[in-house]
């Protein structure tokens, strides 16, 4: 282990201060024992106005200083009493796959109030650790890590986001457990436009079996065996069936993606974050920037995906999933 952070077992005394990890962001991660330890490191002012977490944890990861002075913490060190009101997570961001969601990342990453991990590996590690590790999901853990993400890394953030991969909604129980006040929100759209994104340039969880099937309530058998349509729209039925039950109950708060981006601005008003016409301008900037490819611009693709749908597509997308967003349609509304 380098920089000083805990001992590789776990015998350090005194519970590690979150303000020691203000320059400091949490990268892989190891289990040990039935305890958690990530290693940080060093990135003071880095800016996470990236489409994803990873890719701005790259720009630094392997610069010479961490390569030497890494730091490593087990995560039952950090003191649950040291956070602040401050250093708390705004909101979550769940989604269905490319619908719109790191759209809204982008656009909260460019106000400097705010700052927003999206999809970061350490987060995941902890929400499906009974899948991966075999060990028990404890909500203190997860607490505890995004409490330390929360800390400003620039001087100004306030307001501090997670959007979780596309699976993350199947743990959103222990997200409650661990956060009951914290706002979420699960964005979706047509099916068919998802099922064609995919097609063209597919996603981790449309590739088994890439994640652990257990994530979407299948046998490694039964995934292989799939035709790969079949296991995409399961997949997506899965995500869909998990968000709609927890918008019945309250949970989580359904928003289309044609909602975007000018919806934006409702919540940000609702979590309290300033929206005066110049920071307004800099986020609806980001919004006309290639949510995936920044440099560049947006070219709005519905269209084109329907027309590029197949029969078998569509008819897979309107059978089971239809119901299901339409049902999110119902729930928003």
């Amino acid at each position: 282990m380098h920089g000083g952070a805990a001992l590789v077992d776990g015998s350090r005394a005194m519970a590690l201060t979150l303000a020691a990890f203000t320059d400091w962001l949490p990268a892989a991660g190891a289990w040990a024992q039935l305890r958690a330890q990530l290693q940080w490191p060093y990135a003071p002012a880095l800016s996470l106005q990236r489409p994803f977490y990873d890719q701005a944890l790259r720009s630094v990861i392997f610069h010479p200083f961490n390569l030497l002075g890494r730091r490593a913490a087990w995560l039952d060190e950090f003191d649950d009493n040291d956070t602040a009101a401050s250093a708390r997570p705004a909101a979550f961001i769940f989604h269905w796959s490319r619908c719109g969601s790191t759209l809204i990342g982008r656009m909260l990453n460019a106000h400097p109030d705010c700052q927003l991990y999206a999809e970061p590996a350490p987060v995941e590690s902890i929400l499906h650790a009974d899948v991966r590790h075999g060990v028990a999901q404890e909500p203190w853990l997860l607490r505890r890590l995004i409490n330390a993400m929360c800390l400003p890394r620039t001087g100004g953030e306030r307001h501090t986001f997670i959007k979780f991969a596309p699976w993350g909604i199947t743990a959103l129980p222990l997200v409650r457990r661990a956060f009951p006040e914290v706002p979420c929100l699960f964005v979706y759209r047509d099916p068919v436009e998802i099922l064609v994104s995919h097609q063209r340039s597919p996603g981790m969880h449309m590739l088994p079996p890439a994640l652990p099937p257990a994530l979407f309530g299948m046998t490694l058998e039964q995934a292989v065996q799939m035709p790969l349509l079949a296991y995409r729209v399961e997949v997506l039925r899965t995500l869909a069936a998990h968000a709609a039950e927890y918008a019945r109950r309250g949970w989580v708060e359904p928003v289309n993606y044609t909602q975007l981006p000018e919806y934006v601005t409702t919540l940000c008003a609702r979590w309290g974050v300033a929206q005066d016409d110049a920071t307004w301008a800099v986020s609806r900037q980001a919004a006309v920037r290639n949510s995936k490819n920044p440099q560049a611009a947006f070219v709005s693709d519905g269209e084109a995906k329907q027309g590029e749908a197949s029969a078998a597509l569509r008819r897979a997308a309107e059978a089971v999933l239809m119901p299901l967003h339409d049902e999110l349609e119902r729930l928003r509304r």
